[in-house]
């Protein structure tokens, strides 16, 4: 997806040395804006949108388009939402855009729960065995039995999710509140909203790395394997971090070194916080899941070879 805003002014030209910022004027201008003429400082100017933080914000429809789940609506819409985080940086104004409709409950509701119950089929299930290159073993237990067990391993990952992107959230928005303009609060609260299916997706545990691992055609001990996996686990969380630090700069009003202290705490927190999540969620798995493995299988009663990510009280 292209990283370009639509209609960008010409290139900004620099600003006079003896200029100040007319909105710090404690700094120095670093440019000027090309859409209002004003002198701004290096915090108040978006390469990417060739923009002020003011023109922005007063205008963030010139510089991207509504979300599309609320522009299009729809399973076309929808679909398209799904896409938007791919780029962080140019769709954070679109929070700010005004539509007839906020539809950011629904779409999270939509997209959070399902990944964040598939989450936890791969490492959390004691019947279902999975491993590298499409293995998969089934026990030789009733259907009831086995559908149980799915059932408790997508709950456990569910409630571990909505914990831990809880406290993710809440500190974000708090800090994106106390930090920013008036309606700062709401822009928090819809950036999380329309991105948080990407938390689930991403981390040690996380779908989209279990899913890469899954699917790789090549064995643990090949060089591609771990660096493909970890980039898998990574991206979401990346994406996510980078759309939250943009809403809170470019639309939030939220200064250059507080703004990065809005992402930066949350995810300390969640550091700290998962640690406790994960030793609860471990402690209601079934035995067999968390003991110590015969020597070359894994607690799924396949070949280490072909591990598929474990629980352990160290992982998200």
């Amino acid at each position: 997806m292209s990283d370009e805003g639509p209609g960008l002014p010409r290139t900004p030209e620099p600003a006079r040395d003896d200029a100040t910022c007319f909105r710090h004027e404690d700094r120095p201008a670093f440019v000027v804006c090309p859409t209002c003429g004003e002198d701004v400082c290096l915090s108040c100017f978006f390469p990417e949108h060739m923009r002020c933080q003011r023109c922005i914000e007063d205008a963030p429809e010139d510089v991207a388009p509504p979300v599309a789940f609320e522009a299009r609506g729809g399973l076309a819409g929808f679909f398209a939402s799904l896409l938007e985080p791919l780029s962080p940086r140019t769709s954070a104004p679109s929070f700010a855009v005004p539509t007839p409709r906020d539809r950011a409950l629904p779409f999270f509701l939509a997209t959070f729960v399902p990944v964040a119950l598939l989450r936890g089929v791969v490492p959390y299930t004691a019947h279902l065995h999975f491993g590298c290159q499409l293995k998969m073993r089934v026990d030789p237990v009733s259907s009831q039995a086995l559908a149980l067990d799915v059932a408790r391993a997508a709950g456990l990952s569910l409630g571990e999710c909505l914990a831990l992107f809880g406290a993710f959230a809440l500190c974000y928005r708090s800090l994106v509140a106390s930090f920013g303009r008036a309606e700062a609060g709401a822009l928090a609260t819809r950036a999380l909203l329309y991105r948080g299916f990407l938390f689930p997706l991403g981390g040690a545990l996380g779908l989209l790395g279990s899913l890469v691992q899954l699917a790789m055609p090549v064995v643990p001990a090949h060089p591609l394997f771990a660096p493909l996996v970890d980039f898998a686990s990574v991206l979401p969380i990346a994406l996510l971090a980078i759309t939250l630090h943009r809403t809170a700069r470019t639309v939030a009003r939220v200064d250059m070194l507080p703004g990065i202290a809005t992402v930066l705490v949350p995810y300390v927190l969640l550091a700290v916080f998962s640690a406790f999540t994960q030793g609860a969620v471990v402690r209601m798995l079934p035995r067999s899941l968390v003991e110590p493995p015969p020597q070359g299988e894994t607690s799924n009663g396949l070949p280490t070879t072909c591990s598929p990510p474990q629980p352990s009280s160290t992982n998200r």
